[in-house]
């Protein structure tokens, strides 16, 4: 992902690469459908027993609360892009520009017209995950189009629910901008096709009205 050109960085994301147990996906499922639709699928509340929980699942509470970005969260924002964006297989190359970085999305705090960023925060308002959009006019008409710059969640708070909750806010946000497309996309290379990972990601997506419409290929030069 290059931050230094968030038209480029759309096109991470990010939701980790770590094997998830049947029974928590079929948790994470139940809370996100239950999300929705509460009376029609009571049970979805319930798919685990209360005290079946592991140590570290209870060791960390992974709700997490959205809201737009303010510049207190910066510096924790770079940290975790500093820290992550190079683990992307198909964006090892790059050189993270910290201080690019920090420009860009520092200047954009009051850029709402155009693009917004949003941030998961734990109980003691810590970002541990975000995700940022543009919302532009096409160059080949006046139609709004929406474009996904980055989603990322830290690993130990990797749920359907918190993805989803990024996801939404994106679709909320370019809705009211008036966007006629809305776009959404991985080339980080953290799951490949056919993992479990890119199956769970692609159910978040048509699950919201997506659907998969082409493929983007990289070149990357020699020099």
């Amino acid at each position: 992902m290059v931050l230094a050109d968030l038209r480029a960085g759309r096109y991470l994301w990010h939701l980790g690469c770590e094997p998830l147990e049947p029974s928590t996906v079929l948790e994470y499922l139940g809370r996100l459908v239950h999300s929705v639709h509460p009376n029609r699928y009571p049970w979805t509340t319930r798919i685990r027993e209360p005290n079946s929980m592991s140590d570290t699942e209870a060791a960390v509470d992974k709700s997490l609360v959205i809201r737009t970005y303010q510049a207190k969260d910066l510096p924790r924002m770079l940290d975790i892009i500093m820290e992550y964006v190079p683990q992307l297989p198909n964006y090892a190359r790059m050189k993270m520009d910290r201080e690019r970085i920090e420009y860009v999305l520092r200047h954009n705090i009051d850029n709402a017209a155009a693009f917004c960023c949003w941030v998961l925060c734990d109980t003691h308002d810590v970002v541990q995950g975000g995700g940022a959009a543009w919302c532009v006019m096409s160059l080949l008409s006046k139609d709004m189009i929406a474009d996904d710059v980055f989603m990322f969640v830290l690993p130990e708070y990797r749920t359907l629910r918190n993805a989803n909750q990024l996801l939404v806010a994106y679709i909320e946000w370019a809705h009211a901008r008036g966007a006629k497309l809305i776009r959404a996309s991985h080339t980080g290379g953290s799951f490949p096709p056919g993992s479990k990972e890119y199956e769970l990601f692609d159910a978040l997506l048509r699950r919201q009205g997506f659907k998969s419409v082409g493929t983007i290929y990289h070149l990357e030069p020699e020099n």
